[in-house]
């Protein structure tokens, strides 16, 4: 279901690229791109600067959700500020044909996998309902379990911006995304505590208590 679900959101930026040409998709893009890979790989440094987001399991997803919109929105302000002549460039007319709707499709792929990689983030997904019917994890045969598709896409796409930046680290990713994961779900219940045993009585049912 989660992979339909991002490839109807490809689908659907597909006409919006159409409508607003390759020059504005392939900035969304792009921007979309870095404030995804910023927020997750810096909300461990928020929530370390703010130890009381640590709390609660359902502050780390509107963390990664605040910050991603935050670098978006600057990075829109300076390439409307700054790039604005680009767009007025003509490109070759194969580009805008099969250009534009390639990066609209993975604009709304990119765009989808992050927002139910938020969702997973919250505590209320990794129950067991949501784990079995939902957030479904795949293994083959002799190779570990893969995690669910929006975490996956979400660890591409921090993978991507930080190769081609020449900031990726082997498992840096990984363990960021991962270490986000595990922060969000709900910690197990404390075993219910026991009364101290009576001092007066011996082990065994059977045995009468001391007088």
């Amino acid at each position: 279901m989660l992979f339909w679900l991002t490839i109807l959101g490809g689908f659907a930026f597909v006409y919006l690229a159409l409508r607003i040409g390759f020059y504005m998709i392939w900035q969304s893009l792009f921007n979309t791109l870095v404030a995804v890979y910023l927020s997750v790989m810096l909300t461990p440094r928020l929530i370390g600067l703010v130890p009381e987001l640590a709390e609660s399991g359902y502050y780390f997803a509107p963390c990664v959700l605040v910050l991603a919109l935050l670098f978006f929105l600057l990075l829109q302000t300076i390439t409307a500020c700054f790039l604005t002549g680009i767009s007025e460039v003509a490109l070759p007319s194969a580009v805008e044909m099969f250009g534009t709707p390639l990066l609209g499709f993975v604009l709304g792929y990119v765009i989808v996998g992050f927002v139910l990689f938020l969702v997973y983030l919250l505590p209320i997904s990794h129950t067991d309902f949501a784990q079995r019917h939902v957030f479904k994890t795949t293994s083959q045969a002799g190779l570990e379990t893969r995690p669910p598709l929006p975490v996956r896409t979400t660890i591409q796409t921090c993978r991507f911006i930080g190769f081609v930046s020449l900031q990726y680290h082997e498992g840096t990713v990984e363990r960021t995304v991962h270490w986000l994961i595990q922060s969000a779900r709900p910690s197990p219940p404390e075993p219910e505590r026991q009364p101290p045993p009576d001092p007066r009585w011996r082990a065994g049912p059977e045995v009468a208590p001391r007088r």
